[in-house]
């Protein structure tokens, strides 16, 4: 194919280039901010915080993540803008995360003040990655955009945001990298402001909505078979997946692996997500969406298995890191757009929020019970939940067994 060096200026120029570019960067400044600002219950570990409060906390702030996910959700569908609903919660996320370091964790009732905190911050901000996921998405549907390339750039910035976390921890502390990371988020701010807005066709936004109020139901999303069937084995695999981060350093400190290195594991996890983000749209053109989902879940049960069974240096965690981002990339290149499919026009913003408020249900219950069960068996809580997310791959592909006379919309080839 031979490339005219003319032309490529102009092509640059040209309105999706631009969009290309801005979604981009968005992805990559966000998960980069996020990577910097992710270690809370590694902070709260080094505070005395033990495993069972860690699930506890987790636990309170997934069922507020419930009715979160909905709300934000319905707003999203309401205004009919995924970028404004985006721009709002990320506001919030920059105001409440920069005074973390502020709240006191050595008094008696220490406690409970991270747990509303906690609680109260996830309300407001725990759904910016699925809005972000959902206008990614939209965005790459409506304008013929590879979404496995542009959710790569996040990966490749959030495995940069983690090695630069390691020396700020060291020389700062972990309190201090929430403020830091929520300064990085205003060039998220900048980007979003300029980036694409996919709209239903036939809505103009809020004015419209004003003279005619739109009521939304989610009955058509609960009438497909698929959706249904998904958010089953969904609600099953979030056990395992829910619980997985929350007690890695614990497992780093009972296996003698040291817990400074826990920056270099999760930028190894991020990186080894960019070559099946990068296969995604060559996969997808081959196998339907439903396969990819399995055989992801496949991989992402042998990583759980691995840190349960055989990780006992760093050297061997640090492999099992390989094996999670090459089976998370699949995931989330594969999930969002399944998801995507399956709902109709205006439900793709509440499809996503009803799955993260479902999956949030599952949260609830395992990390309610999941600190107690680390606390009581240690490492070898990560069999246990390698073993429910192959069962829950299992119900997947049983699902379909029971839907197979069923159309559905997810099998299409893209």
């Amino acid at each position: 194919m031979k490339i005219d060096i003319r032309n490529i200026g102009s092509e640059l120029r040209s309105p999706i280039a631009k969009f290309t570019i801005n979604l981009a960067l968005l992805e990559g400044m966000y998960w980069f901010a996020s990577a910097i600002g992710g270690y809370g219950n590694y902070y709260l570990q080094q505070n005395g915080f033990a495993a069972s409060q860690i699930g506890t906390i987790n636990g309170t702030c997934s069922i507020v993540g419930i009715f979160a996910s909905i709300l934000w959700g319905y707003i999203s569908d309401r205004i009919n803008s995924v970028k404004k609903t985006f721009f709002i919660v990320m506001i919030l996320s920059i105001i409440v995360n920069s005074v973390i370091p502020l709240i006191p964790l050595h008094l008696s009732y220490s406690f409970f003040i991270v747990i509303f905190y906690w609680a109260f911050t996830n309300f407001l901000t725990g759904v910016a990655p699925t809005l972000l996921d959902n206008l990614s998405v939209r965005s790459c549907a409506i304008l013929g955009i590879n979404f496995g390339l542009i959710r790569c750039t996040g990966s490749i910035f959030y495995t940069v945001g983690n090695l630069i976390s390691e020396p700020l921890i060291v020389r700062f502390g972990v309190g201090m990298t929430y403020p830091i990371s929520r300064a990085c988020a205003i060039p998220v701010l900048i980007l979003l402001a300029f980036s694409f807005d996919p709209k239903i066709k036939g809505e103009t936004g809020v004015r419209d909505l004003k003279t005619h109020p739109k009521k939304i139901s989610l009955r058509p999303l609960f009438s497909n078979y698929y959706y249904s069937s998904f958010m089953v084995f969904a609600v099953i695999f979030t056990l395992a997946t829910s619980t997985e981060y929350g007690f890695l350093t614990y497992l780093m400190a009972e296996r003698g692996i040291q817990t400074e290195k826990f920056a270099l594991f999760l930028a190894v996890r991020a990186l080894a997500e960019v070559p099946s983000l990068l296969i995604m749209k060559r996969l997808r053109s081959r196998f339907k969406l439903k396969y990819i989902i399995m055989a992801a879940v496949l991989i992402y049960s042998s990583y759980l298995l691995g840190l349960g069974l055989v990780v006992r240096s760093l050297g061997a965690m640090l492999i099992t890191a390989v094996l999670f981002g090459f089976g998370n990339g699949l995931i989330i290149g594969s999930v969002s757009t399944y998801l995507y499919k399956l709902a109709p026009d205006e439900l793709k913003a509440s499809a996503q929020t009803v799955y993260t408020a479902f999956t949030s249900l599952s949260a609830i219950i395992a990390n309610f019970i999941g600190g107690f069960i680390y606390d009581a068996v240690g490492g070898g809580f990560y069999t246990v939940i390698g073993t429910v997310a192959i069962i829950a791959a299992l119900i997947f592909a049983v699902s379909f067994i029971f839907g197979r006379k069923l159309p559905n919309p997810g099998d299409e080839l893209n």
